[in-house]
């Protein structure tokens, strides 16, 4: 994926303009500095023939992309978070190969800066921001000459510019979802060669992890949002597979089931399922607006001429009073690896991949990469196109 973060109260606007001023042309610069800005950032990812360096943020104030420095490593599906006002960069694909490498891009010298580079390179891994430090728990690493799930833990510590070893977690798992609840962070789901139910908790006053109660429901790729100090773990997928006389087929099982855990009592309760049912792909966001739980969710995998990949996303609202989903976008969002964050009231989607079909008799497929951008506002429900952005690119 590439790297889309969103920041609001964030980095100072004035220096990110001055920073990159030799990149766009002058606008202009708002004298309240004080004032709340809403943005966000695209960094690195594909434009579907190689791994970009090219970074990029969406002023909401102004209404426009502007380009940034370039980054020290062209990444694709890299780690990306804010951290102190700093954006961070850390591991994915870089000249093919998985790295451990991390960067930041450092206003005041207008530049992205080398941090120390992480313990191993790793994929899948649940990464949480939490009292200004990046963790990074489990995911799929490179052990000898074989990848396998880890528990393994560390930390970034940015204003030491240190990564910290942690104490493993209670079971190895990658493609799971975590989140914060008090300062406590939680990890739940994912997989170690099956869908997990298990679920545990860091406490870094004791550095240490708790086991908790299992899920109700397997789920690998859970989508996950915190609301009134309880955790919302919606769909997520079972991976399956089946054979047949020549082949050998690997497919999952999509969930629209969906389950709350209450941090206070620690215990788990099912929920109304979805309307439909969806995972945690490229791009899949969960947030909370005006007590209502968000799910943007992929949907639908589809094999077009050995494409495969999700080209659909559903888009629904929990209303937490009547305890009622509703299909917020009922026509699919026909874009696959898209990124898509929560900013303020705001949904922004921005890049991904687009089928294309050539020929009637015999079609074929292939993807093209765009540039475009478009948010949703979660208090009007209307979707608005904005501005391209500067690279095509795609997780």
């Amino acid at each position: 994926m590439f790297g889309l973060l969103s920041y609001f109260n964030g980095l100072d606007m004035t220096a990110l303009r001055t920073a990159c001023s030799s990149l766009w042309m002058p606008i202009k610069i708002a004298q309240e500095h004080k004032k709340s800005y809403s943005c966000f950032y695209a960094c690195g990812g594909t434009d579907g023939q190689r791994a970009l360096k090219a970074a990029e943020f969406f002023d909401a104030s102004t209404g426009d992309w502007h380009a940034l420095p370039q980054m020290n490593a062209a990444r694709e599906g890299a780690i990306c978070a804010t951290i102190a006002g700093s954006i961070c960069i850390c591991g994915g694909q870089v000249d093919g190969k998985q790295s451990k490498s991390a960067e930041f891009f450092d206003p005041v010298v207008r530049a992205w800066v080398a941090l120390p580079s992480m313990s191993s390179a790793r994929t899948a891994v649940v990464s949480v921001v939490m009292s200004g430090q990046l963790y990074i728990c489990g995911g799929l690493g490179q052990i000898g000459y074989s990848e396998r799930y880890v528990k393994t833990v560390e930390r970034l510590d940015i204003k030491k510019a240190r990564w910290d070893v942690l104490p493993m977690m209670k079971s190895a798992r990658g493609n799971a979802a975590g989140d914060v609840i008090a300062n406590h962070l939680y990890v739940v789901g994912g997989s170690c060669g099956k869908a997990l139910r298990t679920a545990e908790c860091f406490d870094p006053a004791l550095s240490r992890w708790k086991k908790l109660p299992p899920m109700q429901q397997a789920r690998e790729k859970p989508i996950l949002c915190v609301h009134n100090h309880s955790l919302y773990v919606s769909g997520g997928c079972i991976p399956q597979q089946s054979t047949s006389e020549t082949t050998f087929i690997r497919h999952q099982l999509e969930l629209c089931t969906v389950e709350r855990f209450n941090a206070s009592c620690q215990c788990w309760e099912m929920m109304p399922p979805m309307s439909r049912p969806c995972f945690h792909d490229v791009g899949a966001v969960s947030g909370v607006f005006n007590g209502s739980v968000y799910v943007f969710g992929a949907s639908n995998h589809h094999n077009l001429g050995g494409l495969l990949h999700s080209n659909k996303y559903t888009f629904q609202v929990f209303n937490t009073t009547t305890y009622r989903w509703t299909e917020i976008m009922q026509k699919p969002f026909l874009r696959a690896h898209v990124q898509a964050k929560f900013t303020g009231q705001h949904l922004y989607v921005c890049g991904g991949v687009r089928i294309q079909k050539t020929g009637l008799d015999n079609p074929t497929y292939e993807e093209v990469v765009e540039e475009h951008s478009e948010r949703f506002d979660l208090h009007s429900h209307c979707w608005e196109i904005l501005p391209p952005m500067h690279d095509v690119r795609a997780g």
